[in-house]
């Protein structure tokens, strides 16, 4: 039987930021911190997740919010303006990176801050709860995202996980 295999990814809006990329194959968890598309890419077509979840809008809006972020809101999660210079740039980028990540798997949005507020999960601290092992030491808080998001590609994989938004963007969390 074939290892679950999915990935998330802390994405920055320019290559000289660090973007935090963690992969979940089977129950280990391997993260790494990288700047430019390229690296991304190779760390990610090295894995060939079935499904990858990016910390980015995954669609331009010219309104601050989406539905989705909209409806997060409501729940009490905090978001930058999409049409603030730097969000559209991590869109841009974002959407830069899916196109590629697509020709081999499935490309969802999520928001590890409204994972840990709605969905309730800590990391470090919950994956032991998730019989997932960390393979490395977290360097950094961009990694620990990486995770989140990860595990809501996973909870999407399981088809455990809440929907929120629309046509225009959906935003994925985990209900694991």
């Amino acid at each position: 039987m074939e290892e679950v295999k999915v990935c998330g990814i802390d994405l920055s809006a320019k290559e000289k930021n660090p973007t935090g990329i963690c992969i979940l194959e089977g129950c280990k968890l391997f993260t790494r911190l990288v700047y430019r598309d390229d690296q991304i890419l190779e760390f990610i077509k090295s894995f060939r997740p079935k499904v990858t979840a990016i910390d980015a809008p995954l669609s331009y809006s010219s309104k601050p919010y989406r539905k989705c972020e909209e409806e997060l809101i409501k729940l009490g999660s905090k978001f930058l303006p999409l049409n603030m210079k730097s969000m559209e740039e991590l869109t841009a980028r974002a959407l830069r990176i899916k196109y590629e990540v697509e020709k081999f798997g499935r490309v969802i949005e999520t928001h590890p801050r409204s994972i840990e507020k709605i969905s309730g999960i800590r990391i470090p601290e919950d994956l032991k709860k998730f019989n997932m092992k960390l393979m490395n030491l977290l360097r950094s808080d961009h990694e620990k995202d990486a995770i989140l998001c990860a595990l809501a590609a996973y909870g999407y994989l399981l088809g455990k996980y809440v929907e929120f938004g629309n046509s225009e963007g959906k935003i994925i969390l985990p209900k694991l």
